[in-house]
């Protein structure tokens, strides 16, 4: 095994914390609608989404970086052009982020096994 190689849960992985994280600080994560990403962050409400799930390939596909490329260019579009919205987005993100908690997880699987 390359040591140097790539995990492959970093290519798998279908969610993770690092958009819980930057919503925690009011950053909004762009990503892609698939599993956890699609569960935690509300397109135009807490985030953005890209217009189609990334592909897990090694080589890079022209559709998913066509997808990429248009999230930034409305990112940069609502940034500038309706910064209110951003605020209320922000402000919906750090709101969602707060319930991303060790505790509510543990109610939440208390719950499913009561």
């Amino acid at each position: 095994m390359d040591p140097l190689a790539e995990p492959e849960s970093a290519r798998w992985e279908p969610c993770g914390l690092v958009q819980m994280e930057a919503m925690r600080l009011g950053t909004l994560p762009i990503v892609a609608p698939t599993g956890g990403l699609k569960d935690t962050v509300e397109d135009g409400v807490n985030g953005l989404w890209t217009e189609k799930e990334m592909t897990v390939e090694a080589v890079i596909e022209e559709e998913s970086v066509s997808a990429i490329s248009q999230a930034l260019r409305r990112a940069a579009k609502l940034f500038t052009e309706e910064p209110a919205k951003v605020v209320k987005m922000k402000q919906a993100a750090m709101a969602a982020a707060a319930e991303f908690t060790w505790s509510n997880a543990a109610l939440q699987y208390e719950a499913i096994f009561q």
